[in-house]
């Protein structure tokens, strides 16, 4: 599946693109903000991709800079766990529209009710950028800041949707192109999407 929007391009991520991901997960930018902060082995990277359930858990990578992804997807209930990591800078324009992208293809697309988050407690910029995003701060357990954002609550301004359509010349809007594999998924997205 290739998602598309403001100039972004959210790629399901296949066994090809394995190392490249473990290397990024285990950089020290992103490590420090992981929930589990020891760096992974070649070995826990293959056995987590081999036992993922495809249908409940979608990992992109976007614009070759990170990985972001809806995991645990609740299709009953309309709920998923939406989250983001790269080793760029954290809160540039590529990883602000690529949540965006994320969240639009959650909430527009595939008619989310509800996503959710786990935040490390010191990640002071994320949690605020998820506030600013329409989350809200349900708990906090230990480190891990749990946050949810309803539908009705996410909140992008149209100022911020007409600057990423004028700076990465979008006429298109959000587009989904599937697979053979992806399919199966097709009942769940809005027509409107589908190229």
């Amino acid at each position: 599946m290739v998602i598309k929007q403001y100039g972004i391009s959210l790629q399901s991520i296949t066994e090809n693109d394995l190392e490249t991901i473990r290397q990024w997960r285990n950089d020290e930018s992103v490590l420090k903000h992981m929930l589990y902060q020891k760096k992974i082995t070649k070995q826990e990277q293959i056995i987590w991709f081999n036992n993922l359930d495809k249908k409940r858990n979608f990992y992109f990578i976007f614009n070759n800079q990170g990985v972001i992804h809806l995991k645990n997807i609740d299709w009953t209930r309309k709920e998923a766990e939406a989250g983001i990591f790269t080793p760029r800078q954290e809160h540039s324009f590529t990883n602000i529209a690529a949540i965006v992208t994320l969240m639009d293809f959650a909430f527009d697309a595939l008619c989310m009710n509800q996503l959710h988050a786990k935040v490390n407690k010191s990640s002071i910029t994320n949690l605020t950028m998820n506030i600013q995003l329409g989350y809200q701060i349900i708990s906090i357990e230990n480190n891990q800041v749990m946050m949810i954002c309803n539908q009705s609550n996410y909140k992008i301004g149209e100022p911020l949707r007409n600057w990423f359509k004028k700076t990465s010349n979008d006429t298109l809007g959000l587009t989904i192109e599937l697979s053979k594999n992806d399919y199966w998924i097709k009942r769940y997205i809005q027509p409107k999407f589908l190229r």
